[in-house]
């Protein structure tokens, strides 16, 4: 149909990368990734990742130039995956779907999957890349403003945002941008005009997700 997807399903760790061979003790890193994609040439309509945490924005600025959009979960992803036989059976009867439309659709059926464990988080989120400029910008300009006085609130709206991936084992994980700049916002008036672009931002770069 004219469409290119790239789908990796594995084990997702963030900005540490995804793939985890346990075989080797190794996994692909995003500089791997990035170097694999520039020495290929290739060039996505969709590239997904049917892995835990991976919704991330360092995996979003590693991708954006190899993608046009991005399919990805903030939050751990349960060990059935996608559903990919009606993911599928979408595609064959739906030929003239859109890239869009089918992330979307790929959503739905993941969120509404009867396989989930009542209880348990799902994210899932179909990302604009040639919008993610944009965030990033929007990120390091909040960071020129971090000084002495201006990193207590900066440390307060971090460790009160919407967290992924924390584990007793390792002190890293990830946050929600956006609730970060919602806390942000009320923490510390000077980054408002700041905050505002960058919640727009973000808002233009997701296309559709569901939580």
């Amino acid at each position: 149909y004219g469409k290119k997807v790239i789908v990796f399903w594995d084990h997702g760790a963030a900005y540490s990368g995804v793939g985890y061979d346990t075989n080797f003790k190794d996994k692909l890193e995003l500089e791997e990734l990035n170097k694999s994609f520039t020495d290929t040439g290739f060039k996505a309509d969709l590239v997904a990742f049917d892995a835990c945490l991976m919704g991330n924005l360092e995996v979003i600025q590693t991708m954006k130039s190899f993608a046009s959009y991005m399919l990805a979960s903030e939050e751990l992803v349960p060990g059935h995956g996608w559903q990919y036989a009606e993911a599928f059976n979408y595609i064959t009867t739906t030929p003239q779907a859109s890239i869009v439309d089918i992330g979307k659709k790929v959503i739905d059926i993941f969120i509404d999957s009867p396989k989930h464990v009542k209880g348990k988080n799902k994210t899932l989120a179909l990302i604009d890349l040639k919008k993610a400029d944009p965030v990033i910008n929007g990120i390091n300009s909040i960071s020129l403003g971090f000084n002495t006085k201006a990193f207590e609130p900066v440390l307060t709206s971090v460790k009160s945002s919407e967290k992924y991936g924390e584990s007793s084992q390792e002190d890293s994980y990830s946050m929600d941008l956006k609730n970060f700049a919602d806390n942000l916002k009320t923490k510390d008036p000077n980054y408002l005009s700041q905050v505002d672009k960058l919640k727009k931002a973000i808002s233009d770069m997701v296309v559709y997700e569901k939580h």
